[in-house]
């Protein structure tokens, strides 16, 4: 059987993402760890491409599928990119009509029914599927010893509409297996803040905590200190001497840490990497255990220097533990990536220009700004929701009939949109142009010789500065 794997094209997405495009696009590129997931157990009788597609147009995407004619064409989805997804699958179909549709992703993880209204998708597959996919594409190519009812969380298109094998809950990670990282070539990843061939690792799923402008699954799902590095010791023996640990919160479990970190010295493995982490918990003990097992870098959810806003948003942490975690982070000598989000509900602009102030008080190395919009599934769009703000599920019927460049009915008034994005950049900018900071980064790239990425920042610096770079 010939399968294409795709993830989900730029073509068309929703405006008003939360991040800025250049983010993405310039600094930071990582590799499709759900797609080398799913195929790491498939039999190797298949012929395999996999297609990363923010590597090229939406059109060359399109002929290069359609020049393979592939059995089977998965797409992992994104809710806000849905639209290139369905246009995608409407492509394949009208010219491979023979050729079997499936979804998969985080998109199908909130909206598989509405999914499934479209006729373009033949199966949707929910929750993790390292496992189900493998058996899935045994089952379509005829293999009697895969019933079909043996295919957990698999949605498939019928006569009246489309039924669901099961809905199982999963609750834990050991035994899924690792990402198939040599299908790939690494090399055409990394992120402007590198010092190393890099890749990225999952050691947890979800969250337990209900932040009220976040959409991550609230369900947790974690693998053991030894499946978590067997998985590093695999890829460091390709060549990797540095890791992302891109897990929603790492340190959410203390003890998992220490045994992780313990594991990582006991092995005797020499490698760096970095980890998005919560300000609470967190204290010496684990700063210590981490920094000596090679964590370099913490990328952290600040948010916000307004106590009245971290309480609104859930997060439960204060701006005493976030001042207090950074002096530990600090002395522990960590490089650090600070997020913040402005444009909350009541906040002033003149509030959100104190930020800059915080940063500084702070002094985390890089920072995210973004801001707030209600992203699908998330408590804040619900909120909206339910105080009538809105007063029709947007999200929904966008997905039910998705259109390019779709904008999400503006919560605070299109003119106040216009502000805060305009605030954010200007915000990002005078960080990453400040003297100090462009100063900082000359040196590391000139003393590690990495004038490729000397050059890279210096485009980019380029194009900010005159323009050419907006959300």
């Amino acid at each position: 059987m010939r399968i294409a794997l795709s993830t989900s094209p730029q073509e068309g997405e929703t405006v008003l993402n939360p991040n800025p495009k250049f983010v993405v696009k310039d600094f930071i590129k990582y590799p499709p760890l759900a797609l080398l997931s799913i195929v790491r157990n498939l039999d190797a009788g298949h012929e395999l491409k996999i297609y990363d597609a923010n590597e090229s147009s939406f059109d060359d995407l399109v002929q290069d599928i359609l020049r393979f004619k592939p059995d089977l064409v998965g797409i992992s989805a994104v809710t806000e990119r849905f639209y290139g997804v369905v246009k995608l699958a409407r492509a394949v179909k009208a010219n491979l009509p023979g050729t079997k549709i499936i979804i998969g992703g985080s998109h199908a993880d909130l909206y598989p029914e509405e999914t499934m209204t479209h006729a373009e998708f033949d199966y949707l597959l929910s929750g993790p599927c390292e496992l189900t996919f493998p058996r899935f594409v045994e089952w379509l190519d005829g293999a009697k010893n895969v019933p079909l009812e043996s295919i957990d969380n698999l949605c498939i298109r019928n006569q009246s509409g489309f039924r669901w094998t099961s809905r199982k809950k999963i609750h834990q990670l050991d035994g899924y297996p690792f990402p198939d990282r040599k299908r790939i070539d690494l090399k055409k990843y990394s992120s402007l803040s590198d010092r190393h061939l890099m890749t990225t690792m999952n050691s947890s799923r979800g969250c337990p905590f209900r932040c009220v402008y976040c959409n991550v699954p609230r369900g947790y799902l974690t693998r053991s200190a030894p499946y978590i590095v067997d998985e590093i010791e695999e890829i460091l023996g390709l060549g990797i001497r540095e890791i992302h640990i891109l897990d929603d919160t790492f340190n959410i479990d203390r003890q998992r840490v220490l045994d992780i970190c313990g594991l990582i010295k006991k092995r005797n493995l020499k490698f760096r990497w970095s980890t998005r982490a919560r300000l609470q918990p967190f204290d010496e003990e684990i700063a210590s255990v981490m920094k000596e097992a090679g964590c370099f870098r913490l990328n952290l959810g600040v948010e916000s220097h307004n106590p009245g806003i971290l309480e609104y948003i859930n997060k439960k942490v204060t701006r005493e533990n976030i001042v207090k975690g950074f002096e530990i982070i600090h002395r522990f000598g960590f490089e650090t990536t600070a997020f913040f989000i402005i444009g909350f509900p009541g906040q002033t602009v003149e509030d959100a220009r104190k930020t800059m102030d915080f940063v500084k008080e702070i002094r985390p190395t890089f920072i995210l700004m973004n801001a707030l919009i209600a992203l699908p599934f998330s408590d804040f769009y619900f909120e909206l929701l339910k105080k009538e703000v809105y007063r029709e599920d947007h999200w929904k019927n966008y997905v039910l009939r998705p259109i390019p460049d779709y904008r999400l009915p503006s919560w605070r008034g299109e003119r106040l949109d216009e502000v805060f994005l305009n605030l954010r950049d200007e915000l990002m900018k005078k960080f990453y142009l400040s003297p100090s900071f462009v100063a900082r980064e000359i040196v590391k790239d000139v003393t590690a010789l990495d004038f490729a990425k000397l050059g890279r920042k210096m485009k980019l610096g380029f194009d900010w500065t005159f323009g050419r770079i907006r959300s």
